[in-house]
């Protein structure tokens, strides 16, 4: 959901320019200008604690990133002579978006993309651990950790195994996220 936000919103903003593009942009900011999880904490203390309060506040405070890639990108492509000879033909705004800026930007948006389910993982797993996530007896990883906690002396194995299983998730991810890029990205192809 965070990425068809901030996706829509940069696009939009890349695409306007102007007052649309400044003032989507200095929101884009404001919502940048503090930490991800301090900003979910916030709205989850407004919400209040569960899993589906944080996973609605994780998307209010995630989209701002892709907002601000997708309009760099955006405005990359923008630039290209291939848009002017599609603007000087006659095409519609909303045809060269869907047909011609969207398909060249669409692999550095996946990528981010995978690269933030790794992220995202982390994140909750990070507020149930502090008691703003996942409440008993849902079983989440960060929950699982936090409540193995008292028996990590006589049984380690507890907690090490949700830990472990975030670990090696967050990892697969990132690795496919990298693989995703390496094959997705035109640049890189054409240097193989």
């Amino acid at each position: 959901m965070s990425m068809l936000i901030g996706t829509f919103i940069g696009t939009l903003a890349g695409w306007k320019g102007g007052f649309t593009e400044k003032i989507l942009m200095r929101l884009v900011d404001l919502l940048l200008a503090f930490p991800i999880i301090i900003l979910a904490m916030a709205f989850i203390a407004a919400l209040g604690p569960g899993i589906k309060n944080a996973m609605l506040a994780l998307i209010l405070v995630w989209w701002g990133q892709y907002a601000r890639l997708t309009w760099a990108q955006v405005l990359k492509v923008k630039a290209e002579p291939y848009i002017e000879a599609a603007i000087s033909s006659g095409a519609s705004g909303t045809r060269i978006i869907w047909q011609h800026i969207l398909p060249n930007i669409n692999f550095v948006i996946l990528v981010k993309m995978t690269l933030d389910i790794g992220a995202a993982i982390l994140v909750i797993g990070s507020l149930s651990f502090i008691g703003f996530g996942a409440t008993p007896p849902l079983p989440e990883w960060g929950l699982m950790v936090v409540e193995a906690r008292s028996y990590l002396i006589d049984f380690w194995w507890y907690p090490v195994i949700p830990g472990l299983a975030i670990f090696l998730t967050v990892i697969a991810f990132n690795l496919f996220g990298d693989l995703l890029r390496d094959i997705l990205d035109p640049k890189l192809r054409s240097a193989l």
